[in-house]
């Protein structure tokens, strides 16, 4: 006897991209570190991330600008994120990324300010995300 399985529709969440300030220097950007033994792996320093739902970024894509008016000067795909412990109150995250190709991606959310170096997390809709996904 056959059984016939219940139609149904799988929920899958949009990916996230999140674009943040940060300093290139001589060798590299700043607060970024590569991972001993994997090339094209880093982890970054601390990022305090104010209104964002960090869980909701694995997976997607990370942007560094020296500003929000300048094309991204590096990008990567978000492999993990690290809760570390508080600054006062504040929560600290660090990302762990694996190095991509991009065009200079532009800024895209929120316009940064003194005490958020981000725009907050954006659906990840460019021609290169969606072709990636």
């Amino acid at each position: 006897m056959k059984q016939r399985l219940a139609a149904h529709t799988v929920m899958t969440r949009p990916t996230k991209a999140i674009h943040l300030i940060c300093h290139s220097t001589k060798l590299g950007w700043r607060d970024l570190n590569p991972v001993v033994g994997r090339p094209g792996v880093f982890i970054s320093s601390a990022w305090i991330l104010k209104d964002v739902d960090h869980h909701s970024l694995v997976g997607g894509y990370l942007y560094l600008h020296e500003t929000s008016y300048r094309g991204a000067g590096f990008a990567a795909r978000i492999l993990r994120i690290d809760t570390l412990p508080p600054k006062g109150n504040q929560l600290r995250f660090a990302f762990i990324v694996e190095r991509i190709k991009q065009n200079g991606q532009r800024w895209r959310g929120r316009t940064p300010s003194q005490t958020r170096h981000h725009g907050g997390a954006v659906d990840a809709n460019f021609p290169d995300e969606l072709a990636a996904a």
